[in-house]
């Protein structure tokens, strides 16, 4: 039987550990073989969730819209190819306004830290279009970047992978 204890366990885990460092630290230590095995832990318990669901006391509509956020949530964990999204993977990569390299899109020498979640919009010679998931809080209060926050922005296409944090 599913039981939250595994979950509240892993959520215990990754609080105790973003105390001890910090985000960018945490990404990048955090093994992908633990991650890919509770990801297949939540697929085992995936029947025994729907069913605890089904028998819950909930209105029609409420087992609809948590029936959705369980397809959601399954969808994302399923595979490899929908749970690893593309990152920029690589130290220094500074952000452009376009593809040329001819204006930087933030401070002179600002760079993406690493485990930063792109969605690449198009590739031109060696850089991408991207939009930038400031997901490791890089360009928020005083070291705000517009830019990154409004629109697409360049960078190097090599920096970007789906192999992050790379395997053990």
């Amino acid at each position: 039987m599913w039981s939250a204890s595994a979950a509240t366990g892993a959520c215990r885990r990754l609080r105790r550990e973003s105390r001890r460092q910090s985000s960018p630290q945490l990404f990048g230590q955090l093994f992908r073989a633990e991650t890919d095995a509770l990801r297949r832990s939540f697929v085992e318990r995936k029947p025994a969730i729907y069913e605890a669901l089904q028998k819950a006391d909930v209105d029609p509509k409420g087992r609809e819209i948590a029936r959705a956020y369980l397809d959601a949530f399954f969808a994302a964990i399923a595979g490899d190819g929908s749970y690893y999204r593309p990152v920029v993977a690589k130290n220094d990569v500074r952000v452009y306004t376009d593809g040329g390299r001819t204006t930087e899109a933030c401070r002179p020498g600002d760079v993406v830290r690493p485990g930063t979640p792109v969605n690449e919009l198009q590739r031109s010679g060696t850089m991408s279009q991207v939009v930038i998931l400031d997901a490791l809080w890089r360009w928020t209060a005083e070291e705000r970047c517009e830019t990154v926050q409004t629109s697409p922005v360049w960078i190097q296409s090599d920096a970007i992978t789906t192999a992050y944090p790379p395997r053990d």
